[in-house]
């Protein structure tokens, strides 16, 4: 598993605005269940018909 900090960082030094950081509290590495899978669907979706 990775860090929260760490993947923050990784975030903050793409060269873009075109972004947005989502954490699942609580979930770590694990977004498998129904809420998890719609929550990043969802933001999935919002992202690609930007």
């Amino acid at each position: 598993m990775t860090p929260a900090k760490f993947t923050k960082k990784a975030y903050d030094t793409l060269g873009t605005q075109n972004k947005k950081y989502v954490e699942l509290e609580g979930r770590g590495h694990w977004v498998l269940d129904d809420d998890g899978v719609d929550h990043i669907c969802n933001e999935m979706k919002e992202w690609f018909l930007y």
